[in-house]
């Protein structure tokens, strides 16, 4: 059995209209009838143009024209200028006219474009990190997403106010009544944030739900308003609030794109919300650690200023006693005095050392070409009241001219021989060898010797991440090569050698020099 040609016009969803040579209507589906808002019997033998005027001039009749002309289909899709819906308009050239499709695409097209929006406005909240930057794209992203023509982001406090985040579009004296408030009872905002829904209100509704509201400002303005939270799976934080012009209606689709795009919200603010308190506790810390380095400073600089002076006389002193009467003086008294002599020495250069520790930690670096084996041989130099009558032998070999502060790398290095005088005394004969090499973009400095070796607490203290600290385990002198080299963009280690003695390593950037 053949099916009916017209059965199966007829069960199509879609309009369907012949045309024969003049454009007069010869047929009509059932769809096309409803969607001409005519019966079908009133239609057949009527000018297409004469039914729908508004198609005259359109390209629904330059596809008729042209499919006819042509003999070959021709199709488009576009917007009706009546309904504002999306269509998809065929035309078929017959042999006695034109077969008109006409398809309604608008969910389609609005789901389309939906997915670009949403794209859009899910790029732009994964760019924003602080609660300020996530608003801005909530207001100039995603509000025009959802075609509303004002909006407002709002955070829920504790004591059960609102604070207003950002708004746009609405006039000065409506935006004002968001900020700090406390909501009426009952009112779209406080059944969005109870219920953890979206209240959607048409402006005829809102004083028959909320008769409370009839003289509030926001309401009495004729809109289509809605309220959606901002629900994270902890708390509503906030809502989104938004205002459609009052013709708006708003389908099942556009209601949960609109939900869709609060959800990004509610996860992008809470993660805003968390930077800001992060952002929020590492400024105090900082600020904090920064205050009590500053103590810190000026209580070493006032331990110093205050300390040397009386440790410098008493040195000189105990020196001027033992000129003018030492000949004269009993063994042990002259022993005694030595002792006083040496720990007066030695408590003042450890002021010194103090004194260094605290400036080579502020201000920044003064870099200039720094000749490391230069430099070595200076600080040699004034080792050399500390050496004496002892026998040492000094090697250094290959050592650069680096980038870096000349009077803190100065520091570093009598730091090091000088700590490599002090434990080599028991040696007859102490070897300190200074050396260096090229390690991609690196120096590496060694300094090593034969003397007895670091305490194991020593060798842990450097290199921890506490090692710029003066302690029990690790002196002022280390800490503060530990400081100046990483302030220099290097690190500091120290080993004992299996052979005895030990090597301390520190690393320094090559650096493009001057000149």
């Amino acid at each position: 059995m053949v099916p009916d040609p017209r059965a199966l016009l007829e069960a199509v969803r879609e309009v369907i209209v012949h045309l024969d040579a003049a454009e007069r209507i010869t047929y009509v589906n059932a769809e096309g009838a409803d969607f001409l808002g005519l019966d079908p019997n009133d239609l057949t033998g009527r000018s297409l143009w004469d039914v729908v005027p508004e198609a005259a001039s359109s390209p629904i009749e330059i596809a008729v024209r042209e499919a006819a002309r042509s003999g070959a289909p021709r199709s488009f899709e576009g917007r009706d200028r009546v309904s504002g819906r999306w269509l998809d308009v065929a035309a078929y050239p017959t042999t006695n006219g034109v077969l008109l499709r006409v398809r309604d695409i608008h969910e389609q097209k609005s789901t389309e474009e939906r997915a670009h929006r949403l794209g859009a406005v899910t790029e732009a909240l994964a760019g924003a990190a602080t609660t300020a930057e996530i608003v801005d794209v909530l207001l100039a992203a995603a509000l025009p997403a959802t075609l509303a023509e004002a909006g407002a982001v709002l955070r829920a406090l504790p004591d059960g106010s609102v604070r207003l985040l950002g708004q746009y579009g609405y006039p000065d004296d409506v935006a004002s009544l968001f900020e700090h408030s406390r909501p009426a009872e009952p009112s779209p905002l406080t059944d969005a944030l109870r219920e953890r829904m979206g209240v959607y209100l048409a402006h005829e509704e809102v004083a028959t739900r909320y008769p409370n509201l009839a003289n509030d400002e926001i309401a009495r303005r004729p809109a289509f308003h809605v309220v959606v939270p901002l629900v994270t799976s902890s708390d509503a934080m906030g809502a989104w609030q938004l205002t459609f012009p009052a013709s708006t209606k708003l389908t099942e689709s556009d209601r949960a794109f609109v939900e869709t795009l609060a959800r990004l919200a509610a996860l992008a603010l809470a993660r805003g919300l968390l930077h800001d308190a992060m952002e929020d506790t590492i400024a105090a810390r900082t600020k904090a650690v920064a205050t009590q380095a500053a103590e810190m400073r000026a209580y070493a600089d006032a331990v110093t200023r205050d300390l040397l002076p009386p440790v410098r006389r008493i040195r000189s002193f105990t020196e001027l006693v033992v000129r003018r009467v030492g000949d004269e003086l009993p063994e042990r008294e002259a022993r005694y005095l030595e002792y006083v002599r040496a720990e007066s020495e030695r408590a003042t250069h450890l002021l010194t050392a103090l004194a260094t520790f605290v400036t080579s930690g502020q201000d920044s670096l003064q870099r200039t070409n720094v000749p490391l084996g230069r430099l070595a041989v200076d600080v040699r130099a004034d080792l050399a009241p500390l050496v004496g009558s002892r026998s040492v032998a000094w090697t250094f070999r290959d050592l650069p001219t680096v980038r870096g502060d000349a009077t803190l790398l100065r520091q570093v290095f009598a730091a090091l021989l000088s700590n490599a005088l002090k434990f080599t005394e028991t040696r007859s004969v102490a070897l300190i060898e200074v050396g260096a090499e090229r390690r991609d973009d690196t120096w590496h400095v060694s300094v090593n010797d034969n003397g007895v070796g670091f305490p194991t607490a020593h060798l842990d203290a450097l290199s921890s991440a506490n090692g710029d600290l003066p302690s029990s385990s690790l002196g002022v002198g280390l800490a503060t090569v530990r400081r100046i080299v990483v302030k220099h963009g290097g690190i500091v280690w120290a080993e004992n050698l299996p052979e005895g003695g030990a090597t301390v390593h520190f690393t320094l950037p090559d650096e493009p020099r001057n000149g």
